[in-house]
């Protein structure tokens, strides 16, 4: 579904973002994910992206980096927490946490996501 409108921004008051992928052996359903992350328009400047991953054997790793996505190797076997080390690795103002197996619905979804808190200071 796309509901996507033609989102005007100021690319000065856009908020910086974290986008925290948890993974564990994901490789299968990681591409249309990744995909989608690719073509946001958001400034890739104000864009950092974070993996956690909990020791995947398959291709996960791989995908993550070609999609330019810093690895950060989890102890911890359960995603819940494994969100609260892509938290500490965050930089910017915003985290954006997005399951592996899920996918953004149109290109200007992280501009519509942070329209709020452009709109109301």
């Amino acid at each position: 579904m796309n509901n996507s409108k033609n989102i005007t921004y100021n690319k000065e008051k856009l908020p910086t973002l974290s986008v925290v992928i948890v993974t564990f052996n994901n490789g299968q359903v990681l591409p249309p994910c990744l995909e989608a992350i690719s073509i946001q328009d958001y400034p890739q400047d104000k864009i950092e992206y974070i993996n956690v991953d909990g020791g995947s054997t398959d291709n996960t790793k791989d995908l993550m980096r070609k999609f330019k996505f810093k690895i950060v190797d989890s102890p911890i076997a359960n995603a819940e927490a494994q969100r609260a080390f892509g938290l500490r690795e965050a930089k910017n103002e915003l985290v954006v946490y997005i399951d592996a197996d899920n996918y953004l619905p149109h290109s200007q979804w992280f501009l519509q996501m942070t329209k709020p808190f452009t709109d109301d200071s």
